[in-house]
């Protein structure tokens, strides 16, 4: 018998709030796993200079125990400084640390080769058990990337539904995979969705359904376009919840979408914005 371990993690991760509109470039990148050792002892990355930025590299998980873990992955831009409307200001350094959660397995194998994926299949809501689900079709292959399959959802309640993915080997099943979905049924009485008719948006605190600002809009039963202006004279400084949602014909409105923004004021001698002079 031989034991195959997963020595190679292949990830991508980007890179943010290591750069801004006076971006420098990232000299150093490093990673560790679970426990942080200090700035700058961690793993290295091999990296050429470059602004924000995704960076895919490989991490060894050879010393790790079989299991969930957590990585970790930062950046290091050089020390440098600015000025703002007059003012000197010193940036660079380490980025935060983003973390991913992962999990080694080790896998037993007659050879030193990893068998073929050969079945796969899905289920929604309720685990028929291993092989009884709806069978997901693919070519046979030790390694599957971008598997794409259609589901039915028609007999499935409207709301919150969860759809279940798992496939086999000759080593049997592997992890059930799942991810949670919504369906709604529109009643239409041509089989056309309902026109359009109404939006609105509000920051931090809903006021009530047709109760906020109202958004601009041609009716229709497609405004995937659309674009607004909200103001935001009367809203603190830092982050805030932009929230929007539409209403049809029949008086239906839609779920509502949350956005994050940050306003910041920019405080200047002259009391106009100076130019964007770069990007």
């Amino acid at each position: 018998m031989q034991l195959r371990t997963s020595i190679w993690l292949s990830l991508l991760f980007t890179f943010f709030g290591v750069s801004n509109a006076f971006s420098q470039n990232i000299s150093r990148v490093e990673y560790f796993f679970d426990t942080d050792l200090g700035y700058g002892n961690g793993i290295s990355v091999p990296v050429s200079a470059q602004p924000n930025d995704s960076i895919d590299f490989q991490a060894n998980v050879s010393g790790l125990t079989e299991g969930f873990h957590n990585l970790f992955v930062r950046a290091f831009v050089s020390p440098y400084q600015v000025v703002i409307n007059g003012v000197t200001e010193h940036r660079g350094g380490w980025s935060l640390a983003q973390r991913r959660s992962i999990y080694k397995s080790s896998i037993t194998l007659q050879s030193g080769t990893l068998p073929d994926v050969i079945e796969g299949e899905y289920f929604i809501n309720t685990d028929l058990g291993f092989g009884n689900g709806i069978s997901i079709p693919f070519d046979p292959s030790p390694e599957l990337n971008n598997i794409a399959y259609a589901f039915n959802v028609g007999a499935f309640p409207s709301g919150f539904n969860t759809v279940f993915v798992r496939f086999k080997s000759s080593n049997g099943w592997g992890i059930t995979q799942r991810r949670n979905f919504y369906k709604e049924t529109i009643q239409t009485g041509s089989g056309i969705p309902a026109n359009i008719v109404a939006g609105e948006c509000f920051f931090n605190r809903d006021p009530g359904f047709g109760a906020a600002r109202p958004i601009d809009i041609i009716p229709g039963s497609d405004i995937s376009n659309l674009s607004f202006v909200a103001a935001i004279d009367t809203l603190p400084d830092g982050f805030n919840n932009l929230f929007i949602r539409f209403k049809d014909e029949n008086g239906l409105w839609s779920h509502t979408i949350a956005r994050t923004v940050y306003k910041e004021n920019m405080t200047t001698t002259s009391g106009a914005l100076p130019n964007v002079v770069g990007g």
